[in-house]
């Protein structure tokens, strides 16, 4: 699922008890990260698989956490998007490379349900995770753990408006 919205859900309602221990814009943008190398393989003329190894759990993690340090750089941006989103947001780049690194591992995991040229476990051979859900039932997965995870922000940020407005 190169680039594409469908791991957000699913991603976000496995970080959503962890929220107070993640950056969650780290967290979103590093399953973006991880699909630069798809990107990358239908760009240019390498013959190799689509997802190769940063859709592994050792180099995916290690990519994740490189993209959390260097996302310390963007942390004033990161503020002001949650600021909008009515998100608390102190930036710590431990955090960040930590959710970099977790929003990593849970796209490999996401992903090793569909794709036949992923090996998770790099260097070991295999997919065990291949197949155990039909496309159609991932993507059912995807959409149904997106709209979970909008109505959860929904009451959140009502409930967050709601007290901004009773302290006036």
């Amino acid at each position: 699922m190169p680039l594409t919205p469908f791991h957000f859900g699913p991603t976000g309602l496995l970080g959503l008890p962890f929220r107070r221990h993640l950056d969650l814009a780290v967290f979103f943008l590093a399953n973006v990260v991880i699909d630069v190398e798809p990107l990358l393989l239908l760009v240019l003329p390498f013959n190799w698989p689509l997802h190769g190894f940063v859709h592994s759990y050792l180099i995916g993690g290690i990519a994740g956490g490189l993209w959390g340090w260097h996302a310390w750089r963007l942390r004033t941006y990161f503020e002001r998007f949650q600021a909008f989103a009515k998100i608390p947001y102190q930036p710590n780049r431990r955090r960040m490379v930590v959710s970099g690194i977790a929003g990593a591992w849970t796209h490999v995991f996401v992903d090793s349900f569909m794709h036949a040229d992923m090996r998770p476990f790099w260097p070991a051979r295999g997919n065990p995770l291949l197949h155990l859900l039909t496309n159609r039932e991932i993507y059912l997965v995807c959409v149904f753990c997106t709209i979970l995870l909008a109505l959860w922000y929904l009451r959140y940020f009502l409930r967050y408006a709601h007290k901004r407005r009773r302290r006036f």
